[in-house]
């Protein structure tokens, strides 16, 4: 492919020439695209260099899920009923949401002394990751490799930095819902651990919907969105292009997949709890942005970027989130959908822009000559678990292993991935809200965005729903919402 690029960017001119040509202006946005990497371009005996050091330049990547997925073992805990269960990367966050504290507090002890252990392997490991980031982005020509990382989508340094520090000024938000936690299960502040506080604030419910129930929830969840965005929800329901139930041998999870000339088929493994109506009200999400773009753009421009794959599936939470919220007459279903919609915000914002600003400053270090031992890493996280969740007054010390996550973070070697999940729940509340409070315009912008694949840079594709991440109105929007979730749940909860 290297060869492919520099034979386009060493022949811009001759092809800036084709493109005049009417049958060939379509594809001109996509190439002047190519062209920003002009000043990129490596010589052809640096492309070849590093083509014979591939190998060696992706180990570090590769060692590490080698050795997290492979040869790390958390060892045995024992459930509830005192049956030795294996605990392992699967089942770890389900026995950390155990009802049983001795359950809880196994599996957090198990994982970090397994973490523990590797700790100055797994440091030396993203070091050295990051040391070939450094190398490459500099024989690039760019600053370093967040520049690198942000230049594909035209983003902006400022708006990074400005996510990290609008995201730490709203940490009043989740020190509030922590208090409201510490309050639920009736937490001693003075000797609470952590894995007291990952127990669930409500029962989950015993009602089973229908995969028609589920559906008609949906669709009437939906209905703000317009008619043109409900004649494709009827369309792919009606196609029958989802596969709801589990089988044997079927994958886990949930997804949606297409193609330019393909249906927007999607998997589910629905079990009836309210949880998959979620998920597939998300999964449509996914599944109508890809038929309004391949509907409106060719071939070329029809897949939209990740910066702005999750934009409309978790839009189509919120406005299930919001609809289910007003339909709900049980006290206790308003409280679980609330507790999961709380904890979802905060998960993919505030612990994302909390990796985000970890990767930046692991980078920094790096970019300034210094190294990342454990002690340097550990120190990082620490730092950050106090920023982004403040503690409670006389809340005790945090416990040795609670900034672990600093070295076993899958996305560390994704190279600053994590912060468009915290950009694209923020865009999509956004959008959700200014849909409910019938904003002049916003379906019609909606659709629009929908239908704009990757014609535009992401920036500017979001600027097509009413959504400008280099102004303050989104941030505020979102924070604005959850601000009013949390409210809810105080309301109700006592």
């Amino acid at each position: 492919m290297s060869f492919v690029e520099n034979e386009i960017l060493e022949n811009a001119d001759t092809i800036r020439e084709y493109l005049k040509n009417d049958k060939f202006k379509s594809e001109a946005i996509a190439y002047e695209r190519s062209f920003r990497h002009i000043p990129h371009k490596l010589l052809d005996v640096e492309n070849e260099l590093l083509s014979k050091l591939s190998t060696g330049l992706g180990a570090p990547g590769s060692i590490f899920d080698k050795l997290n997925d492979a040869d790390i073992d958390f060892g045995y805990i024992k459930d509830a009923d005192g049956e030795e269960i294996h605990l392992t990367q699967g089942n770890y966050s389900k026995y950390m949401k155990d009802k049983n504290t001795s359950v809880r507090k196994a599996a957090f002890l198990n994982h970090g002394e397994e973490y523990k252990k590797h700790q100055h392997t797994l440091s030396m490991i993203y070091y050295t990751y990051i040391s070939n980031k450094k190398t490459l982005s500099k024989i690039s020509k760019f600053e370093d490799g967040l520049e690198a990382s942000l230049f594909s989508d035209n983003v902006p340094r400022q708006l990074y930095t400005n996510l990290i520090d609008k995201t730490k000024s709203q940490t009043h938000l989740v020190k509030k819902w922590r208090t409201i936690v510490a309050k639920v299960l009736k937490l001693d502040i003075k000797t609470v651990n952590p894995w007291d506080w990952t127990q669930p604030l409500c029962e989950a419910s015993d009602r089973n919907y229908t995969i028609e129930e589920g559906i008609e929830i949906i669709r009437e969840a939906l209905q703000p969105l317009g008619k043109k965005y409900i004649e494709k929800f009827d369309y792919l329901i009606n196609a029958r292009w989802i596969d709801f139930y589990p089988t044997d041998n079927k994958t886990s999870g949930a997804y949606s997949s297409s193609q330019w000339d393909t249906p927007a088929f999607i998997l589910m493994n629905w079990t009836g709890k309210l949880r998959d109506v979620a998920t597939l009200a998300h999964e449509i999400g996914h599944s109508i942005h890809s038929m309004f773009s391949n509907e409106k753009q060719t071939q070329t421009y029809h897949s939209y970027p990740i910066f702005l794959a999750e934009v409309a599936s978790i839009t189509n939470e919120y406005l299930l989130t919001r609809h289910l919220l007003k339909i709900s007459t049980d006290v206790e279903e308003k409280k679980a959908i609330l507790e999961n919609t709380i904890g979802d915000f905060i998960s993919t914002v505030f612990r994302q822009v909390q990796f985000a600003e970890f990767e930046m400053l692991a980078h920094d270090i790096v970019n300034k000559g210094g190294s990342l031992t454990s002690d340097v890493l550990l120190g990082i996280s620490k730092k950050l678990n106090i920023e982004y969740y403040p503690k409670l007054e006389n809340e005790n010390d945090s416990h040795e292993f609670s900034g672990l996550w600093a070295l076993f973070v899958p996305h560390f070697y994704m190279n600053f991935y994590v912060y468009k999940y915290a950009t694209g729940l923020i865009a999509a509340y956004s959008i959700g809200e200014g849909i409910l409070n019938d904003e002049p315009g916003a379906v019609d912008k909606y659709i629009a965005f929908l239908s704009s694949g990757c014609r535009n840079f992401p920036i500017d594709t979001l600027k097509e729903a009413g959504v400008d991440l280099q102004t303050d109105s989104p941030y505020n929007n979102a924070f604005s919402a959850l601000s009013k979730l949390i409210s809810e749940f105080d309301k109700i909860a006592f």
